[in-house]
């Protein structure tokens, strides 16, 4: 299933599709509202997956987003001091394409908050399907079975028109 978070500026397609991958879709320059209900959504995701007594892995695309806002890049720092996925995340992987330079250090950023619980890797890539090779290798190595129809070349990224 793929859900959208929007306003006018920016969008966010979080695809459960191919559980326990998670691809979130970014698009725009997120307002404070948008990252709000994502970490809502995310707080829930982890809330279940630590009930199942599941790990996750997020493929972050971030290839289509603006650069934050200050109140938007503070915002991201407050939830993730608290962020329940860190409980449960097998692993991060990030893809930035070309903003690479400019958003590693913000994602490393991030992730630092995360330090004394449990440690996932954080991965940097340029492509959805760089993430996507990097997600299966991680899931084989803890043993968990990779979902059916998740391939590296073949994953199909949700569209948004901020257009309209």
């Amino acid at each position: 299933m793929i859900e959208w978070l929007q306003d006018e500026e920016c969008g966010i397609a979080l695809d459960t599709r191919h559980h326990p991958v998670l691809i979130s879709t970014w698009y725009g320059a997120s307002s404070v509202d948008v990252i709000d209900r994502y970490f809502s959504w995310s707080d829930a995701t982890a809330a279940a997956a630590l009930a199942a007594e599941q790990q996750l892995l997020h493929i972050a695309d971030l290839t289509r987003a603006h650069w934050p806002s200050a109140a938007v890049r503070k915002r991201v720092f407050e939830h993730s001091s608290v962020n329940l996925s860190c409980e449960v995340m097998l692993a991060t992987i990030v893809v930035c394409g070309d903003l690479t330079d400019r958003l590693t250090g913000m994602a490393r950023s991030v992730d630092k908050l995360n330090v004394g619980r449990h440690e996932a890797p954080l991965f940097i890539v340029e492509t959805v399907a760089e993430g996507i090779a990097i997600a299966l290798e991680q899931m084989w190595s803890a043993r968990i079975p990779p979902p059916l129809g998740l391939e590296p070349g073949g994953y199909q990224t949700p569209r948004l028109d901020l257009s309209c």
